[in-house]
């Protein structure tokens, strides 16, 4: 005697076996949510085979005596064939998911044991020193500890002598705590004053320094004001040198002109100071002999901004 399943319950024992979570089943390298996923879709899949023999085995059962059924089982049939492919795909995304995962997990170990590598017996400041770095001008250097505080910079270069630190567009004097503005070689020759930092520009002191009282009486134009604008070097703080300034950093060891080669672009000739003598007289000091002088205010003469470290 045969006996017919009602259509419904194949149905019913359809979504009974595709929505029964399956059983936890062992999970693969590094387990987690990843692996317990993999399970599930196998589980599935082995689930969705099993209800496809079932419908195979109904369908011999029922025969061709009853042509609605079979066709009914049929449609179930092709139903469960696009599920399997449905979790074959899942399956593989899944997979590579996983493999991914994995590639990104040693990755990331690895960077781990570099930067423990990296990191390995520093335990203060100090041995920071000397490391290589790159600066944000994009060049080679080497990390200086700067200040009280040793703060760790990156830095172009230092000094024959230690003492004064390059840090591209400024220097610092490590002996005197004063941060100095480089000079630069524009484009061409001669002045070119729409570069604020050109070495062979010279200006009054009036100038200069942006004084308009006494002799200065009238002048509208600051070099140091438009050094200051600009927040060169990232500070707008500028202000000239005084005359024990300038001396400070004269040295004639290797001839004219007469300052530490790290300083950059320097002309071998006097450089106004913001030390006034009289009325109309200010301090100037001589970077081809080192010796200070004076001079008149209205004379032109290249200048050097100066400020407070750091």
């Amino acid at each position: 005697m045969i006996v017919r399943r009602p259509l419904w319950s194949v149905i019913a024992l359809a979504l009974v076996v595709i929505l029964t979570p399956s059983a936890p089943q062992a999970q693969g390298r590094g387990g987690g949510p990843i692996a317990a996923l993999q399970n599930q879709v196998q589980a599935l899949e082995q689930q969705v085979a099993d209800l496809t023999a079932a419908l195979s085995a109904l369908g011999t059962e029922v025969g061709a005596g009853d042509a609605a059924l079979q066709t009914q089982i049929d449609a179930a049939n092709a139903a469960l064939v696009g599920l399997q492919q449905l979790f074959a795909s899942l399956n593989t995304a899944v997979n590579d998911a996983s493999g991914d995962i994995l590639s990104l997990k040693d990755r990331v170990l690895a960077l781990e044991t570099e930067l423990a590598a990296l990191g390995d017996g520093l335990t203060s400041y100090d041995q920071l020193a000397d490391l290589p770095c790159t600066t944000a001008s994009e060049t080679a250097g080497t990390v200086n500890l700067v200040g009280l505080l040793k703060t760790p910079t990156c830095a172009e270069g230092t000094s024959a002598n230690g003492r004064f630190i390059d840090f591209g567009l400024v220097v610092l004097d490590t002996q005197t705590n004063l941060i100095w503005e480089k000079k630069i070689t524009a484009v061409g020759s001669g002045q070119n004053l729409a570069d604020l930092h050109d070495v062979d520009n010279t200006y009054t002191w009036c100038v200069a320094t942006g004084n308009s009282t006494g002799f200065c009486a009238g002048n509208a134009t600051s070099w140091i004001g438009q050094v200051n604008a600009e927040v060169f070097a990232g500070f707008s703080n500028w202000r000239v040198a005084t005359r024990d300034e300038l001396l400070g950093i004269v040295d004639c060891s290797a001839g004219a002109p007469c300052i530490d080669p790290i300083f950059g672009p320097t002309q071998a000739a006097l450089y106004w100071s913001s030390t006034e003598v009289g009325f109309s007289n200010a301090w100037l000091v001589n970077f081809f002999n080192g010796l200070a002088s004076t001079g008149f205010k209205s004379f032109e003469f290249p200048v050097r901004a100066v400020r407070a470290g750091p």
